[in-house]
């Protein structure tokens, strides 16, 4: 029987024994050679990445992040997942500051 994800889901009569459902829901484990390599790209991309923006940037004397997002404007997933990450930034970085007022209130009335 073929399914698609969807089809995969939504059947009903799986009937699996306790070993091979963990088997089949539990992931795999990578290779430890498959994790270096898959670091060693990672890297080598973030590297390249910063050297580029950081060319850009000299004209200004300094790196800013449009640099980085001007340099994958044309990657749509990786330009909103950097955005969607710096909203979170912000929205932390409001937070944090919150608490830190609230700190010092609490602090300055006792």
């Amino acid at each position: 029987m073929k399914f698609s994800y969807y089809q995969f889901l939504a059947y009903d009569s799986w009937s699996f024994s306790t070993n091979s459902f963990e088997n089949f829901v539990l992931p795999l484990q990578p290779l430890p050679e498959t994790v270096a390599l898959v670091e060693e790209i990672v890297v080598e991309y973030i590297t390249d990445t910063v050297n580029k923006a950081e060319e850009i940037g000299s004209k200004r004397g300094k790196l800013l992040i449009d640099d980085i997002l001007h340099l994958i404007r044309k990657d749509m997933p990786k330009l909103h997942r950097c955005k969607d990450l710096l909203g979170m930034h912000e929205e932390l970085k409001q937070a944090r500051k919150a608490f830190d007022i609230d700190q010092e209130k609490i602090a300055t009335e006792d």
